[in-house]
């Protein structure tokens, strides 16, 4: 009775919080970047940020009340976000309705805790960056945010992986140690979605060091490299050089011979530390890492048999995925684990079937498309393919929203206005937006 009692008062107390919280982020956004930097910043401390409450048998956590806010302005915002990406933003809605499908089949079929805990890694991304495309982004305001966003999470990721090294030394792709009692954690300085970050904020530093012409955005750039290096992600060096290859191949001729010069530069300083000896011992851990492929091995081990367990299900599953709530277990390294895919693709294919799939990467289509059309900035193409990359082998964390957005959003509107005039739309005025600052 009293426990009924006590959960009765606090519900009120939730909803004043919660709609609090949602004015808080309706009219000064910058506070969702925020809230993405300091929860980026210590993710490999606090991996699972711990609940706020436990309602109803259910635990509430900091990101649901942000997700939810960031879901209910993007909704209302719809025809924001119709000006913003065009059809492309239906194509996001119809991918949102067919994960709340699958979601509302778990919560029938499987349970409602269930079903959420699952669905939470999926809400989050969709309605972080469902929010960032229907922002009112004005280029100035917005280069503003991002230059500030960009270098608060370089520097302060850096800070912490050379925490990491003095603690940890480099680590290794097979190492672990423990955080707590409950949780161990990789020995490598970042995980992956904080290197993820932490080459997404090289790519704008290098931007803006392009557009002003100041070199600390040069030397911050550099150092989040050598940061990146160190803490041995292959995915993201992969996406790394995938980016440098798509901006060399599409850029004009001075973004071509920037990015030559950006790779010559770091070939040679890698030639001359590996030829000197001195940094042997790091050379000799970053090679071994680049050389062990036993996990990719593993995880395309587990990816063939979740799909091969898909299809024996039939076509409806096929088509539409299983409902959230279902779980991933599969054979992988002679092993039964039951931890998600670590790609992205598969698993909106596991929980959105095919139809689902093909809307995220018609989505992806597009954006590339307007982006090489558009003759986009070198770092919006470079972000794209920095995200398509990581998809392979990770999910796409919810924090990289303002990257995304800003590469975006302003490049397809450049596209479309482009596309009813043309003729090529090249300068900042001609963008369409408001402001977000």
């Amino acid at each position: 009775m009293m426990a009924t009692l006590a959960t009765a008062a606090l519900v009120p107390v939730a909803i004043f919080l919660s709609l609090f919280f949602f004015y808080l982020i309706s009219r000064h956004p910058a506070l969702s970047a925020i809230s993405a930097a300091v929860v980026v910043s210590i993710a490999w401390e606090v991996p699972n940020i711990p609940p706020l409450a436990a309602l109803a048998g259910f635990q509430v956590y900091f990101l649901d009340l942000l997700t939810v806010g960031l879901l209910v302005l993007t909704l209302a915002r719809t025809s924001q976000m119709i000006r913003n990406i065009g059809f492309t933003a239906w194509i996001w809605l119809g991918l949102g309705a067919i994960l709340f499908f699958a979601f509302a089949r778990g919560a029938s079929t499987i349970g409602l805790p269930e079903a959420t805990s699952e669905f939470r890694a999926y809400l989050y991304p969709f309605a972080s960056l469902g929010w960032a495309f229907s922002l009112d982004w004005d280029r100035p305001g917005t280069d503003k945010l991002v230059r500030r966003f960009a270098l608060a999470i370089g520097y302060s990721l850096s800070l912490v992986a050379f925490y990491h090294i003095s603690l940890h030394g480099l680590g290794s792709t097979s190492e672990f140690v423990s955080v707590n009692a409950d949780t161990e954690q990789t020995s490598r300085a970042l995980v992956a979605g904080q290197a993820l970050m932490l080459l997404l904020s090289t790519i704008v530093c290098l931007h803006f060091w392009k557009s002003t012409g100041k070199r600390s955005y040069a030397w911050s750039a550099g150092l989040f490299t050598l940061v990146i290096i160190l803490t041995q992600e292959r995915t993201v060096w992969v996406a790394a050089a995938g980016a440098a290859i798509a901006v060399g191949l599409s850029g004009n001729t001075g973004v071509k011979r920037r990015t030559a010069l950006v790779v010559a530069s770091a070939a040679f300083f890698a030639f001359i530390a590996i030829a000197s000896g001195a940094l042997s011992p790091v050379i000799d851990t970053l090679v071994g890492a680049a050389q062990n492929f036993n996990t990719i091995e593993a995880r395309m081990e587990g990816w063939t048999n979740l799909i091969r367990g898909s299809t024996l299900q039939g076509m409806p599953v096929v088509l539409f995925g299983e409902p959230f709530g279902q779980g991933y277990g599969r054979a992988q390294s002679g092993v039964w684990v039951t931890y998600a895919p670590h790609n992205w693709y598969l698993s909106l294919y596991l929980r959105s079937g095919i139809v689902g799939l093909i809307l995220f990467t018609s989505f992806l289509i597009v954006v590339a498309t307007r982006a090489l059309r558009a003759h986009a900035p070198a770092a919006s193409i470079a972000i794209v393919v920095v995200m398509i990359a990581f998809g392979w082998t990770y999910s796409w964390p919810w924090y990289v929203f303002v990257f995304i957005g800003w590469a975006i959003v302003p490049l397809t509107n450049r596209a479309r206005i482009q596309d009813s005039l043309e003729v090529p739309i090249m300068t900042p005025q001609n963008v369409k937006g408001g402001t977000i600052a």
